[in-house]
């Protein structure tokens, strides 16, 4: 216990010194959606000094160890110190395989391991060599929000919502966490679904975005002062993240408008909105239509040789 309480010390001081880590590698973050597993960071030093870090939230599947990723949550794994990624791209990379070698080893404990990485860390040789599967995802955004006209990336249906909209709802920010989240869960029902994690967990992660200033949820009503469209949106130092989108199904989408509104509302730090791109071709498409920008990142997923029902 003690070494662990040393490292995640060590780890939350590697991170506050980074400018651009993501919100779901603080160690707060991880914290808060933790839940029934735990997390633990590996450190790669040279000089003693941190070079870069890998992040695992261990649970147990089936009886054996295995590291998965914790809702709600973009990324996890690897993070190297902004002075790596600020060299040039022939000795970014000879640093980034000599990290990457090194967390191998480190992962081998875990039977199974699925992680993401941001679309900071771009090369991933070393885990092709040692037979991890690299998959390809991207994700859409609207990239440089306070130079550039929101409606500028909207698709001609998504400018139309958008008109719609400023005529038929009205705007609102810091709705109520237990409101969003019964709205959330009856659309869910709607659908046939249920939200895949409790109220306990989203609390604790809303609870800390907004101690923090790290988040916000931003709503439209409609003329009865119902819920008809909201979105929880949460940020690091230079990007929001569309974490959790709910609307009512309806003539007329309230999306645009509302992220037209919430923009606004953002740190004048925040440079780019990330829809948190999906590889479903419907919600694909929907974020195409309002994004400026696509961006690359990776999957990265060791299997054993059984295969493991119902592991994400």
């Amino acid at each position: 216990m003690h070494q662990e309480s040393d490292d995640r010390i060590k780890y939350l001081d590697f991170v506050n010194r980074q400018p651009h880590v993501p919100i779901f590698l603080k160690a707060e973050w991880l914290d808060a959606v933790a839940g029934n597993g735990k997390w633990r960071a590996f450190f790669y030093e040279v000089n003693n000094n941190i070079v870069a870090t890998y992040t695992v939230y261990e649970t147990r599947r089936y009886g054996i160890k295995v590291s998965s990723m914790p809702p709600l949550t973009q990324f996890l794994g690897m993070w190297a110190d902004s002075s790596v990624l600020d060299k040039s791209l022939y000795h970014r990379t000879a640093v980034l395989h000599d990290a990457q070698r090194y967390f191998i080893s480190k992962l081998d404990k875990y039977n199974y391991l699925t992680s993401r990485s941001s679309h900071y860390i771009d090369c991933f040789l070393p885990y092709i060599e040692a037979d991890f599967k690299v998959s390809p995802r991207y994700t859409y955004r609207f990239e440089a929000i306070h130079e550039n006209d929101f409606c500028n990336s909207l698709h001609s249906s998504q400018k139309r919502n958008l008109a719609a909209g400023e005529q038929m709802f009205s705007f609102e920010r810091g709705t109520d966490p237990e409101e969003f989240y019964s709205f959330l869960r009856d659309s869910c029902e709607v659908l046939g679904r249920k939200v895949f994690y409790s109220y306990d967990t989203f609390q604790l992660i809303y609870r800390l975005c907004i101690g923090k200033n790290w988040g916000e949820i931003f709503s439209l009503r409609d003329e009865s002062q119902d819920l008809t469209t909201s979105i929880f949106v949460v940020w690091d130092q230079a990007d929001a993240y569309h974490l959790i989108p709910v609307s009512k199904r309806g003539r007329v989408s309230g999306v645009p408008y509302l992220i037209s509104k919430l923009l606004n509302c953002l740190p004048k730090s925040i440079r780019n909105y990330d829809f948190e791109g999906s590889m479903i071709s419907g919600i694909e498409r929907h974020y195409r239509s309002m994004s400026s920008a696509r961006r690359i990142y990776y999957a990265i997923r060791k299997t054993p040789f059984c295969k493991l029902p119902l592991i994400n």
